[in-house]
């Protein structure tokens, strides 16, 4: 089924309601809407866990983060977190290391740590998408909010987590193995990205660093098998990493807890995973061709802000601490009917031209940027000489 036809079955503890936050995703000119949660459990807080994996399940982590170097995902239902026959290690003996790790990872954080906060949402959710991201020295997070990326690009919906943490599993004890890497939240929620927007871009960067100085804002340092968890709605961002010991990567675990509208989307292709990073691809490629993801969607003429998608090179993949569009997006009490399905991957892959035409564009895009990456490499080499050697002159 499309993501387009479950996000119409919106129940009374959801509300959807306009809002922009500067960003266009797939080049899509469906209207931005934002999915409110009415009945959480648990809301505005933040909250920090010590020692939350067992040791040898976060090294398991960490080495596993490190030596795959790539971001992976994987996304945990709630009948498999609840069901203890599910077995982690028998899973990771399959050699299903990133799926073992997960629910290792949320059985222990979403379940146990944090299992009073989350309350009676613990049975509502569906499921916890979990990413692993692997950092080093000048390495940083932007400013933004997690949601269901595929279900935005699929529905131009941003659906927030019910809830969202991390799990800090590099063996970093103090300044001296790292400095700088911190988590920064704040706590003032959806509204404080309603003001900054995609990535800060609805204001400048005098007036977001201005903000980054006010008490709304908490701080987390960087500590081996921290946990965080808090509001799903809270715009957040990990701070450049100045410093790290020789050998060592910061390496974390992001969670977002879904509910059941998302779940298809979650298990077709979960955060960050492989098969999440193909079709983000596939629907940027799709976009810089003119083909719709949404209904209506295709170039999104008239859209002030086409430019951000309207090529591959440009990567709306945010690494969350993180982590959607096919048809018209539904009102705000969820009965107005899609007057025009647009596509999803499922319905590529049913038209062999249609693929083979967008694989030989993405192959031709994906040749420009590194082209392109080749002469910025080529040109920083080139001011980096020059630098020396006006230095040497100055001597």
């Amino acid at each position: 089924p499309h993501c387009s036809e479950k996000s119409e079955m919106i129940d009374d503890s959801i509300d959807l309601e306009s809002f922009d936050d500067g960003h266009s995703p797939g080049a899509t000119s469906v209207e931005t809407k934002l999915a409110v949660y009415k009945k959480k459990h648990s809301s505005n807080f933040f909250s920090i866990y010590d020692n939350v994996l067992p040791s040898h399940w976060c090294d398991r982590a960490y080495k596993y983060g490190v030596e795959r170097k790539k971001p992976w995902g994987a996304y945990i239902t709630s009948a498999d977190a609840l069901d203890m026959t599910v077995s982690e290690e028998d899973i990771w003996a399959n050699n299903d290391f990133e799926r073992a790790i997960a629910l290792v990872a949320t059985r222990s954080l979403f379940y146990e740590r944090a299992g009073g906060l989350l309350g009676p949402d613990k049975e509502q959710m569906h499921g916890t998408a979990v990413w692993c991201l692997c950092s080093d020295e000048t390495d940083s997070v932007q400013y933004h909010i997690d949601y269901a990326e595929l279900y935005r690009y699929e529905t131009n919906i941003i659906y927030p987590p019910l809830y969202a943490g991390t799990c800090q599993v590099s063996p970093i004890h103090g300044p001296e193995d790292m400095e700088g890497g911190d988590f920064q939240a704040n706590v003032t929620g959806v509204e404080h990205y309603r003001r900054f927007g995609y990535k800060g871009k609805l204001a400048s960067k005098e007036e977001f660093q201005k903000d980054l100085k006010s008490s709304d804002w908490i701080v987390a340092k960087y500590k081996h098998n921290r946990g965080i968890v808090h509001d799903g709605n809270f715009a957040h961002l990990s701070t450049p990493i100045t410093h790290i010991k020789p050998g060592l990567k910061r390496v974390i675990l992001g969670f977002n807890s879904f509910p059941a509208v998302l779940g298809e989307c979650c298990m077709r292709a979960p955060e960050h995973s492989d098969a999440f990073n193909r079709t983000i691809k596939l629907y940027q490629t799709m976009a810089a061709l003119g083909v719709p993801i949404t209904a209506h969607g295709g170039s999104g003429s008239g859209n002030k802000y086409q430019a951000d998608d309207a090529t591959v090179s440009d990567q709306p993949l945010r690494p969350a601490e993180s982590t959607t569009d096919a048809s018209a997006s539904p009102s705000a009490s969820a009965t107005t009917k899609p007057t025009q399905k647009g596509m999803n991957v499922k319905d590529v892959l049913k038209n062999p031209a249609l693929a083979k035409l967008l694989v030989t564009a993405a192959r031709k895009l994906k040749a420009h940027d590194e082209q392109k990456a080749e002469e910025a490499k080529k040109l920083q080499q080139e001011q980096q000489h020059q630098s020396l050697d006006q230095t040497h002159e100055g001597v």
